[in-house]
């Protein structure tokens, strides 16, 4: 996993997804050996897969398998080193200490990098990759809260790869210094050693600070308004996230950058015998004549690398910075010396300053004659006359009479207006499988029959025999050693039952159960069984719908709530609400119905049972049933609770804007479906103005889907709590810190129902003609007409009559002298 190609290979992947190319219910798996750079994709991309294992052993157990069946796996690979075997199921023996099993030419690792250009062309305004990244509490406190603005710079003190030079760091800081004065903060990443002189401009130190991590360096990037980067894999962070990106000391011009927002500065290449640059064409056809030998390395013997200067960098950086300028015919002309390749694909340019200085550079040669020479992995010769063809063993020098390995000196003639030539078959080294695809090879059959004889056939035949042989072979290995899998598996999972021993899992299956405030009635029925088994904790799992489309809802519901809506309800109601219970420890929401199913596997107390929810039972019915016959608060079960930070919270209101009176918190319901259950308004708000204003506040919770939408002037003279409307946990703790609380029928009204410490009025209990407010749904519920729920409490009132002035004020006076009387017993 080199950081040249893992981050990049991730992006094709989820940029292919976005085209549509598997069928709507393909599961997607993402195995990998656990590492930090896997441990940051799964915790920041798992939304995207069905199943991201950590496991070493599951790893070592399934990578054999898929090495060898390409047909349940997808490609998008972007390193020449291969793990799976070839088409015909061929393999090279690793050198030491490597794991990889072959590697491709340059040639189809350009090509595999032309498909994923191709595959962004088309997904041009997307990314992914920095889509609803989470910045973690560690990085925000590094930044000192300030995340604005911030340009990443970069340096790369070892050459590898496209880094021919190590950077110089004092052609940084005229930028730093441009950067400083323009009010960017700078943060230099990577893992180099940050130069000393960085620290006079202020630039602060992530790379070597405790907290970096490829999980953070994600974060960050995607919090930058500039990156600068030299010749180094991270500068595909960036490119991928289309942030604004300097891309320095590369001398890979053939080999750009895709992203729009990138301006390049490359190295240059000049001959060490004449000091002569290389034209930007030759430079590009220097990689492809060199041999290809698996390390890219630059040649260093014979070629003398040149990197950005000063005026240079800052130059692209005030072009990366400035709005999107027309491309210069300079420009353009550089991008289109190879139709079709990388650098004709990619939406990044070179700097306009830097093409300018340097455009004796740029060729004569006509587009289709470059094109055709490089393509073909031609052999790279200088300007001159008298050169031989170019070896890394011989130093060019224009008008020379070098002598070629093996043959005679070369004739001085005129040279060609590109100076490249293909070798000749007899001193071109001998093409390796590695280079040929499949069908070349097939092609090839006949012409090597006749040259070689019947003879080499049978034996090439007998070889591939061998070769499905060790195939049946690996299978047989895996039947062998099943057993011993299995019971390593069996091993760990009577570990994981273990250590939840005294837990109750619970599975809310959003196919089953409405995306609402039901859930609290679940966490309790929940809290029952905990209580029942005598455990001490209970572990929520939410379980998604196996396809929301076909999920059935209550008539006029979907209309009104759509599948953004819910969303937005699950994320803000349903999974806060699991806070509100005492002995809730941990929350899992799965990505997948079957990720349910394997922690069911590992839990040792499952509720419902594995069996329930296979034969889907009636639940919400059974669920009231249980909680109306067994909820008792108090007794090891106490029902939901607000949190300590709400009650402080809620408390701090309530000194600065109740002025010590009684606090009455009136619920409203203005929702969409079903309106007919809604707040008799006129009625409410006559009731809030009769209460004596020297001894109550009256404190009025908006519809949460009508907070922002609310006619504040009906209210005038009453406090209006926006933030119980947003907050489950705020909601619960107003609800315990008011004198009384009143609300017709409604979710929110939930909170007060299953909590032994609200005092609360319930009124319009059923409204006729609507389902869910029924009279049959509520007895089928387990609810009694006209009775109170056998765990209210004497502060806890049903209301069964409609929300008219005189049943608001007759029942409002009734609980107040409850209240009271209560108070008085205790005081005696």
């Amino acid at each position: 996993p080199g950081m040249g190609h893992i981050t990049v290979e991730l992006v094709y992947f989820l940029r292919r997804r976005l085209l549509n190319e598997w069928p709507a219910n393909t599961r997607f798996v993402l195995l990998r050996r656990p590492s930090a750079i896997h441990d940051a994709t799964c915790d920041l991309y798992h939304q995207h897969f069905w199943w991201m294992p950590r496991s070493t052993f599951i790893n070592n157990l399934l990578l054999p398998i898929l090495m060898g069946n390409r047909f349940i796996t997808i490609d998008c690979g972007l390193s020449r080193l291969k793990w799976q075997l070839r088409e015909d199921s061929s393999w090279d023996t690793p050198p030491n200490g490597q794991s990889f099993l072959y590697q491709i030419s340059k040639d189809e690792g350009i090509r595999a990098w032309e498909n994923y250009y191709q595959v962004r062309a088309r997904t041009l305004y997307a990314a992914p990759l920095s889509e609803n990244i989470a910045i973690d509490a560690e990085l925000r406190q590094f930044l000192g809260g300030a995340m604005s603005k911030l340009a990443l710079i970069h340096i790369k003190l070892h050459v590898a790869n496209a880094t021919a030079s190590e950077t110089n760091p004092a052609a940084y800081l005229d930028t730093l210094r441009f950067l400083k004065s323009s009010g960017y903060r700078l943060v230099f990443v990577g893992r180099e050693e940050m130069p000393d002189s960085f620290k006079e401009c202020g630039v602060l130190n992530y790379a070597q600070s405790t907290i970096a991590s490829y999980k953070r360096d994600l974060q960050i990037f995607s919090l930058a308004s500039i990156a600068i980067t030299a010749g180094s894999g991270i500068a595909l962070m960036p490119d991928c996230m289309n942030i604004p990106l300097v891309y320095l000391d590369s001398w890979h011009i053939g080999m750009p950058l895709f992203s729009e927002k990138c301006v390049s500065v490359p190295t240059l290449v000049k001959a060490r015998a004449t000091g002569e640059f290389l034209s930007f064409a030759e430079q590009i056809g220097l990689y492809h004549s060199l041999p290809d030998n698996g390390d890219e390395v630059f040649p260093i013997k014979d070629w003398e690398p040149r990197n950005v200067t000063a005026d240079e960098v800052l130059a692209a950086v005030q072009e990366a910075l400035s709005p999107p300028a027309q491309v210069t015919a300079r420009q353009q002309a550089l991008h289109a010396l190879i139709p079709g390749s990388l650098l004709d694909l990619a939406q990044s340019r070179i700097s306009r300053y830097f093409i300018e200085k340097h455009h004796g550079l740029l060729p004569d040669i006509t587009s289709s004659e470059i094109g055709s020479l490089v393509t073909d992995r031609v052999t790279l010769q200088m300007r001159a006359a008298d050169t031989p063809v170019f070896t890394q063993d011989i130093v060019p020098t224009p008008h020379s009479e070098a002598t070629p390995p093996g043959g005679t000196p070369a004739v001085a003639q005129e040279p060609p207006p590109f100076p490249l030539s293909k070798p000749t078959v007899e001193s071109a080294s001998p093409v390796s499988r590695v280079d040929l695809s499949l069908w070349r090879r097939a092609a090839l059959l006949p012409e090597k029959i006749r040259a070689n004889g019947y003879p080499w056939f049978a034996n090439r035949l007998r070889d591939a025999f061998r070769r499905m042989l060790n195939r049946k072979t690996l299978g047989l290995l895996y039947r062998r050693t099943r057993g011993v899998a299995l019971r390593c598996l069996t091993m760990h999972l009577g570990e994981f039952r273990r250590n939840n021993a005294d837990t109750l899992h619970v599975y809310y299956d959003l196919d089953l159960y409405p995306i609402s405030f039901d859930v609290g009635y679940f966490l309790i029925w929940a809290d029952l069984q905990r209580k029942r088994l005598k455990l001490s904790n209970i572990h929520v799992v939410f379980v998604p719908t196996e396809n929301d489309a076909l999920r059935k809802f209550p008539a006029g519901y979907a209309e009104v709530i759509d599948v953004h809506s819910r969303q937005w309800r699950f994320r803000n109601i349903a999974i806060p609400l699991t806070s509100l219970l005492n002995t809730s420890v941990g929350v899992t929401v799965c990505a997948s119905r079957r990720q349910a199913d394997a922690i069911k596997l590992t839990a040792r107390h499952n509720f419902p049972s594995p069996r329930d929810l296979l034969s889907r039972p009636a639940g919400l019915a059974s669920m009231y049933r249980d909680i109306i016959s067994g909820f008792r608060p108090g007794e090891d079960c106490d029902g939901l609770r607000a949190s300590p930070q709400g009650v402080r919270y809620t408390r701090q209101w309530a000194a600065t804007n109740c002025e010590g009176k009684r606090l009455i918190v009136i619920t409203l319901r203005q929702y969409g479906v079903d309106p007919r259950r809604n707040n008799d308004m006129d009625a409410w708000l006559a009731f809030a103005r009769s209460l004596n204003p020297t001894l109550y506040t009256v404190v009025f919770v908006p519809d949460t889907d009508h907070v922002l939408d609310l006619s504040r002037q009906s209210f005038d003279g009453f406090h209006i709590f926006d933030a119980a409307a947003w907050n489950v946990e705020m909601r619960m703790a107003l609800y315990e810190e008011a004198y009384l609380n009143m609300t017709v029928n409604t979710g929110p009204a939930t909170l007060c129902v299953l909590s032994g410490q609200c005092r609360y009025i319930m009124f319009k209990i059923v409204v006729p003609d609507v389902y869910l407010a029924s009279e049959q749904v509520l007895l089928e519920y387990g609810f009694k007409k006209n009775e109170n729920p056998r765990f209210s409490t004497p502060f806890q009132k049903w209301v069964w009559d409609i929300d008219s002035y005189d049943v608001l004020k007759r029942e409002f006076e009734a609980m107040v002298a409850t209240i009271e009387l209560g108070h008085t017993a205790k005081t005696d």
